[in-house]
């Protein structure tokens, strides 16, 4: 999609949502993964906060700490769970889901 928005007139200054065809929250991504790779994967949920402090004991920088806390804040209050069809609009081409994505990429879990 990158390509054909940089190679093709009419893109500048908008602005394209690319994601697939279904909103999941970490948890519901994590139960996929594990059914696709046939074994138990433990979710551990943290608050934004912990996810923000434990990044910075990491070595994240402070300011994209704080990006990912608000981001993941956004996810926790449901206003992040958009579904668009920018992609198919403008690659004539439908999104897969997630579950999609694992099986094609099983190999790279093992």
């Amino acid at each position: 999609m990158a390509a054909l928005v940089l190679t093709e007139d009419g893109h500048v200054g908008r602005g394209y949502i690319l994601n697939g065809p279904e909103a999941l929250t970490s948890r519901e991504q994590v139960e996929i993964l594990s059914d696709v790779l046939g074994r138990t994967i433990d979710f551990v949920d943290v608050t934004p906060e912990q996810l923000a402090q434990d990044s910075i004991e990491r070595g994240t920088p402070v300011q994209l700490a704080e990006a990912m806390q608000n981001l993941n804040e956004l996810f926790r209050a449901g206003r992040a769970g958009v579904i668009a069809d920018d992609i198919e609009n403008l690659t004539g081409v439908a999104t897969r889901t997630f579950r999609d994505w694992c099986e094609r990429h099983v190999d790279t879990f093992r």
